[in-house]
């Protein structure tokens, strides 16, 4: 037997307990480490290695806060370093705490790990040149990401999407007054990013916008490039057949499924439009195929109290390990953020998945992943106890009425939590 050690894990009121050998110990403890000096500061690699582009609109990060000034791109080269960009790197390195970047400094405080350490984590390479070299000009050559939104056009009207990412959100957005006219965003902007390593599509839905293949076929060594896209998969499978044959170029091709209930009526209450018998025939379709495919759950106060049976649904009936399995809380609109629940019910899903993380944590098949999965969970019902936005579930019931009677539906026959 290889020597091992034991690690206790305590996550709140959670404790769990597993055998890691001394090389991964090692790895936690450095990762660790590092994360707890980044608490400590405010950096963030994202506006060095990242260019967010959002229909030829640059921003440094797909997660920033809404009210940045977005800069409109002419070419790559000259918006990096627009004085909004600079500034906001040159704040960082002097230790500030941009407003600019409130949603994860925010999760940080309540005990979540935000996007700004994930992204830290896994630019280690990068976040410590940046310390070193203290610059807060960039060149091309530096740009490791891009994230494209090419297009709105969707055939979904998600409960907690936008116009602005939804073309399906028009008729409704505007008779509901969020917006003055139709919002059709599209753009086929390619430039050329010799370095870049990975490409992030998101939408819209990014696999039905006309103009994505062409711009795959763009790109410059496929084979060192990586691929990640962020779909609903709401559509014919015989769609996505004309890309197999352009992945196979690719070095990887990650894709994340957006799926948020496993039963076929709050499914589609949430993800209005959407087809859950088509959704899950694709989900299985892809999962046979070389392509790896993840789950993003997107978690809201639509889907947060049946969140235990949701994770064993995905784990046996799409046969999904809890390490394809991504958790990615509602910031925007804040009216469904799982903060703005009123205390008693919070009280209510803290007790019901607590008492389900428990009997997890006692199986006798208790891994790495599930670790993983558990303590994001626990730490997901911190921060959804610490912050206090109550006042926004007045707004939360108001709006979703509002939705109901457009699209003849009613909340607490889909969901009946709100009973």
């Amino acid at each position: 037997m290889t020597l091992t050690s034991l690690i206790i894990v305590t996550v709140e009121t959670i404790s769990c307990k597993f055998f890691v050998s001394h090389q991964d110990l090692a790895q936690q403890i450095s990762l660790a480490r590092m994360l707890f000096m980044d608490n400590k500061n405010s950096l963030c690699v994202m506006p060095w290695v990242n260019i967010t582009d959002h229909f030829s609109w640059y921003t440094p990060c797909p997660h920033i806060n809404q009210d940045f000034e977005k800069v409109e791109i002419t070419t790559y080269s000259e918006t990096i370093n627009h004085h909004h960009l600079s500034d906001l790197r040159k704040q960082m390195l002097q230790g500030h705490k941009p407003d600019a970047c409130k949603n994860c400094f925010l999760k940080e405080e309540s005990g979540l790990k935000s996007h700004r350490q994930s992204y830290n984590e896994e630019f280690s390479d990068s976040y410590n040149q940046i310390l070193s070299h203290s610059n807060e000009k960039i060149s091309l050559d530096e740009i490791k990401i891009i994230h494209l939104k090419q297009s709105n056009y969707c055939t979904q009207a998600c409960r907690t999407c936008t116009a602005e990412n939804s073309t399906t959100w028009n008729n409704e957005a505007v008779a509901l007054k969020r917006i003055e006219a139709p919002l059709n965003y599209s753009s086929d902007n390619f430039q050329k990013l010799s370095h870049c390593e990975t490409y992030i599509f998101d939408g819209g839905e990014p696999l039905l916008h006309e103009s994505h293949l062409p711009y795959l076929q763009k790109i410059q060594n496929p084979e060192e490039k990586s691929l990640i896209y962020f779909t609903s998969l709401s559509f014919n499978y015989k769609k996505l057949l004309p890309f197999f044959p352009i992945w196979e170029r690719f070095k990887s091709v990650e894709l994340f499924v957006s799926i948020d209930h496993y039963k076929k009526d709050t499914f589609e209450y949430i993800r209005y439009k959407s087809s859950w018998k088509e959704v899950k025939k694709n989900y299985l379709k892809l999962k046979q195929t070389p392509l790896k495919i993840k789950i993003q759950l997107t978690l809201s106060i639509l889907n947060i109290f049946d969140l235990p049976e949701i994770i064993d649904s995905f784990t046996n009936e799409l046969n999904t390990s809890e390490g394809r399995i991504s958790l990615y809380p509602v910031n925007s609109p804040p009216y469904y953020s799982i903060t703005s629940l009123p205390t008693e019910k919070k009280e209510i899903v803290s007790k019901k998945i607590n008492r389900w993380l428990k009997e997890r944590i006692k199986e006798s098949n208790f891994n790495n992943e599930k670790i993983k999965l558990y303590s994001q969970i626990k730490s997901i019902i911190n921060y959804m106890n610490k912050i206090n936005s109550e006042d926004s579930y007045h707004e939360f019931l108001e709006v979703n009425g509002k939705l109901d009677r457009w699209r003849n539906q009613i909340l607490s026959r889909h969901i009946p939590f709100f009973k």
